[in-house]
């Protein structure tokens, strides 16, 4: 492994003490900035796949790489669809690291084809979902619960979902109805009569 990276360019390593360390953190560190996260498929399964999205908040233009022994396109899908990078398999061999981290640092994709189209049309189905013309009930508890002022955990913990789904939920209603922050969302849910303001005496 070491001789396949060795002509990759730096890679700085996290240990894995450290690395549990950065999952908590609400603001990453001064002194790191990763062009390329690599992250155990097993912490997919201990932490959820919300630790993609959560580690590009922290590194903004950081790709995140998973590695792992299982691999399968429907879970290459579900990686791509969070924000990953793709999922490099420990069973290729070991010179494909170096290329999966180089084509991940250069902002593309490192998976099969077939799980790039799977998460394509999934990407597809979502924006159908939004427009349809009524909204879901979830949805509707969502908009209130934002009018409430709860966060996306405080949400998520409410509608029984992972933040990550509250946010995706989130950008989804941001593009119907073309809006860029959760104040212009509030205010079009506001004027169009999908949140009750409660009357005063």
């Amino acid at each position: 492994m070491q001789t396949a990276l060795e002509n990759g360019g730096n890679f700085t390593i996290v240990g894995e003490r450290d690395f549990a360390k950065i999952l908590t953190m609400e603001t990453s560190p001064d002194d790191l900035e990763p062009r390329v996260c690599i992250v155990a498929q097993r912490l997919l399964t201990e932490f959820g796949i919300s630790i993609i999205p959560h580690l590009r908040d922290l590194f903004p233009g950081c790709a995140v790489l998973i590695h792992g022994e299982h691999e399968s396109l429907e879970s290459t899908a579900s990686i791509l669809a969070a924000g990953g990078a793709g999922f490099y398999s420990l069973s290729s061999p070991a010179q494909y690291l170096a290329r999966a981290v180089s084509l991940a640092g250069e902002g593309k994709l490192w998976g099969p084809r077939e799980a790039v189209q799977l998460m394509a049309n999934r990407i597809r189905t979502q924006q159908e979902e939004t427009t349809t013309d009524s909204l879901q009930e979830d949805d509707l508890a969502l908009l209130r619960y934002l009018h409430e002022g709860l966060t996306n955990k405080e949400i998520g913990s409410r509608l029984n979902i992972a933040e990550v789904t509250v946010k995706a939920k989130l950008g989804r209603l941001y593009k119907r109805f073309g809006v860029n922050s959760r104040l212009q969302l509030l205010s079009t849910a506001l004027k169009q009569g999908m949140i009750k303001t409660p009357t005063t005496v």
